[in-house]
């Protein structure tokens, strides 16, 4: 799976307003696209808006969690399948929606290392007696302690120094983490920090303020403000976070995070809810969503092996788009 984004480096007019719920940028132009969206039929979709999501706590403000592992911040780019007549449609039809999550960190301006996280909520207890070693990702090497079983696992908690455990061929071994580059996500924490502090409340509570129901953001916005460096990427078939949360989304969520300014945050946490409250009150992140009692479990697939993270594989641009309706 290699969706292709189109015209990703055009930067269209856009505008900000305060939902209640969270910030958003809004286009009202037709022109960065997205296709091979999975299970979509190649379908093309266009890219609508651009939101943050945050939570009460600084170490669980993301949305989607890997191994149990949250960020301080989520950002989802939304894009509405074009088979129907806009975005107002699109969110109740069947595939009507993509959206491209990314989770965020917060610090210095500047790139970073991520290095994958052991399994937070593993119920299962350590098996001590596999507590041994941890194989490299050497070829020779590596495979002969995989195939002599010599670091066998059940879960992260049976590797040590931090490692985890694959399950690769045929005995389930403890392997170093993998890495990624932490892109800092510059554009983005410009916008947050100079549109968030004006639109800081949502429009019931606006009126009074001399706040508009849209700001204009004559920098424009594209999903590039966004993306980190690898194209990596988690995806299922799920629902909008927010009401009336339909369920047609098919999610792209991104394996590496990007990193944005400490002002930023501090700036969507100080925004106010339709309560008009602090959005860093409660946060609008929902429990980790397992599936119904009695239903199929979540099917969740990704687009990387496990040895090839680290080789970065951006998303892929195409320079024309292949509609009329253009910008």
């Amino acid at each position: 799976m290699r969706p292709e984004l189109i015209n990703l480096g055009t930067r269209l007019p856009a505008k900000t307003r305060n939902n209640g719920h969270s910030p958003k940028f809004e286009t009202d132009y037709n022109v960065i696209g997205l296709r091979g969206v999975p299970f979509s039929h190649q379908d093309l979709y266009f890219f609508k808006e651009l939101h943050p999501h945050i939570g009460n706590t600084f170490q669980s403000g993301s949305e989607h969690s890997v191994d149990g592992n949250f960020k301080p911040m989520e950002i989802h780019m939304v894009f509405w399948n074009s088979n129907y007549r806009d975005i107002v449609h699109a969110k109740s039809k069947p595939r009507g929606l993509a959206v491209i999550g990314v989770n965020v960190e917060v610090g210095d301006p500047a790139d970073d290392i991520y290095v994958e996280e052991q399994e937070k909520y593993n119920p299962l207890p350590p098996q001590h007696i596999y507590n041994k070693c941890t194989c490299t990702n050497d070829f020779f090497y590596g495979h002969v302690c995989r195939q002599l079983g010599l670091c066998r696992c059940s879960s992260d908690k049976d590797c040590p120094f931090g490692g985890k455990c694959r399950s690769l061929g045929r005995v389930p071994y403890c392997g170093k983490p993998h890495t990624c580059r932490v892109r800092y996500a510059h554009k983005f924490s410009q916008l947050a920090e100079k549109y968030f502090p004006l639109i800081e409340f949502p429009e019931k509570h606006a009126s009074h303020r001399g706040e508009m129901r849209y700001l204009q953001v004559p920098e424009g916005v594209t999903p590039e403000d966004a993306l980190p460096y690898d194209g990596g990427f988690y995806t299922y078939r799920g629902s909008l976070t927010t009401p009336p949360c339909f369920e047609t989304v098919q999610w792209i969520m991104m394996r590496c995070p990007i990193k944005v300014s400490r002002a930023a945050y501090h700036a969507l946490a100080m925004m106010r809810d339709v309560r008009g409250n602090f959005l860093s009150r409660d946060g609008v992140k929902r429990p980790i969503q397992r599936g119904l009692p009695g239903f199929p479990p979540i099917q969740v697939y990704r687009n990387f092996l496990w040895e090839t993270t680290g080789k970065e594989v951006p998303f892929y641009d195409v320079s024309e788009i292949q509609k009329n309706n253009v910008y």
